[in-house]
């Protein structure tokens, strides 16, 4: 979230392993002053271990948040907030740091009502913390947040005691003194993703996932206004497309493109001479969007990519699908980024089977699938809820053929937004089909536009709530073209709104 303090706009999100040398920058560049009234000492330097150990917290036991200032194509941390959670799990030490140059603009106060609406959210009650004795300012925002002096457990410290409550209803006043006004935040900036490279995927004559039904969808995305910020792709390396697939599977898909065959030998999936080339271009650009919305560049993005995705599983394409992109950039998050908690939300009209079985046993991914029951791969369960570790990690919601959007609205009601707040994302992805839409050729269900718009407000309240916004979206199914163009579009544009 992009949020003006002053005169400028800063970035506010939760710290991830990545940000380890920023955090050691940011207390290396402290003056001798700020040092010693943090720490009571003068502290040469953070080792890599002690900021390790703050920037891989567990976001949903004790959050640790950052800001950011971007100035001159450099990303610096001016602040940072966290709380730690005491063994009963109702209490928490709450700190902060902020720079000496981002001083009395609001940012320690923004951070302790941040930090207090997420433990509000997690039935914490009351914050504490310890103050050196000359650090005058920061006791001076806890007595204004509410909080009371308590005896302290040295002589060399100062004790405040801090209920939660009392900080959220001071919040509108400090923010207001300080001219923090959330309505300022910057519009959200979103990503959009297309290319000509995908029509260089030759599905044959009169396949439904072809290159006609992607021309008409980059045209619709070419006519959008500036304002969303056309993202550009790369090709994924191999070791990126392994992290979800097996290796020998990886070499089959390359093998039957070199060899010349017009279907992929593990199912029904078709495939030409620059089949490999073109999914390795898909699975790149939606980890550049993931890389791009992880660094602050935009805030969501939708990647237009084909061939789609959702039913390739580690070993097996089938169902048009060749690499499981939405899979890929799961494991990016988690293996470049250090996010514990990934969240899949998959509105495609056919059950994503691929995805379903790759998380199947693991409890850090949560998949979501709507889906028309009955119709292909035939695989979907609602029954099915994970298993072993993964137990209670997977919904599937299969709704019955010709019901409408309110229907699936309904349901998400009833499901989804109860089993995505349980779960505490840290990033959501979405498989986004639109093949769920009224007079889709090989859909049963009878979405509207306005149905994919409302399912990507849900989404982004979501994202709001739990990881600051963070969303990719990727394509999926939707087969009549300009069906797909006019939801697409609209999904999109509503990826702008608030949640």
């Amino acid at each position: 979230m992009w949020v003006r303090f002053g005169a400028k706009y800063f970035l506010v999100r939760a710290l991830e392993v990545g940000d380890m040398r920023a955090l050691q920058e940011f207390f290396y560049s402290h003056n001798e002053e700020t040092i010693r009234m943090r720490y009571g000492y003068l502290r040469q330097w953070m080792s890599d271990e002690d900021a390790l150990k703050l920037v891989a917290v567990d976001q949903a036991r004790d959050p640790a948040l950052g800001i950011f200032q971007k100035e001159n194509g450099k990303v610096e941390l001016r602040a940072i907030g966290r709380y730690y959670l005491d063994e009963v799990g109702k209490k928490a030490e709450i700190a902060f740091v902020v720079h000496e140059e981002t001083r009395h603009i609001g940012m320690a106060g923004f951070l302790i009502a941040s930090l207090a609406e997420i433990a509000n959210q997690r039935g914490i009650t009351e914050f504490w913390a310890h103050v050196l004795p000359d650090n005058r300012t920061m006791a001076g925002l806890f007595v204004a947040v509410g909080g009371r002096e308590a005896k302290a457990v040295t002589d060399d410290e100062r004790t405040f005691v801090i209920a939660v409550k009392d900080i959220l209803q001071s919040r509108k006043k400090f923010l207001i003194e300080k001219k923090i006004d959330m309505k300022q935040c910057l519009p959200r900036k979103v990503g959009v993703h297309y290319d000509s490279c995908y029509e260089r995927h030759d599905t044959g004559p009169n396949h439904p996932e072809s290159a006609d039904r992607y021309r008409v969808l980059k045209a619709a995305l070419e006519r959008l206004p500036p304002e969303f910020v056309r993202l550009p792709g790369r090709r994924a390396e191999v070791s990126e497309i392994l992290r979800a697939h097996e290796y020998y599977y990886h070499d089959v898909v390359w093998r039957d493109v070199e060899e010349f065959a017009d279907c992929l030998r593990t199912g029904d999936t078709a495939i030409c001479e620059e089949s490999y080339d073109v999914a390795l271009e898909a699975s790149g650009a939606v980890l550049y969007a993931v890389d791009a919305v992880m660094a602050g560049e935009v805030s969501s993005a939708f990647c237009a990519v084909r061939p789609p995705g959702h039913h390739a599983t580690a070993e097996r394409g089938m169902g048009f699908c060749l690499f499981n992109h939405i899979a890929i950039a799961a494991r990016h998050l988690q293996e470049v980024h250090g996010l514990k908690r990934i969240a899949i939300i998959d509105w495609d009209v056919h059950h994503g089977n691929g995805t379903e079985s790759i998380f199947l046993e693991d409890p850090s991914v949560l998949y979501v699938s709507l889906h028309e029951h009955g119709n292909y791969p035939y695989t979907a369960s609602d029954a099915q809820r994970g298993e072993g570790a993964g137990e209670g990690a997977t919904l599937n919601i299969s709704l019955p053929e010709g019901s409408d959007g309110e229907a699936a609205l309904q349901a998400w009601c009833e499901k989804v937004d109860a089993a995505v707040n349980a779960f505490e994302p840290e990033f959501i992805l979405i498989s986004a089909g639109f093949d769920s839409r009224i007079d889709d050729p090989i859909g049963g269900l009878r979405w509207s536009d306005e149905t994919f718009a409302e399912m990507t407000r849900r989404s982004i309240a979501l994202a709001d709530r739990w990881c600051g916004g963070r969303i990719v979206s990727m394509l999926e199914g939707g087969y009549n073209p300009q069906g797909l163009a006019d939801a697409a579009v609209a999904h999109v544009r509503a990826l702008e709104s608030e949640g």
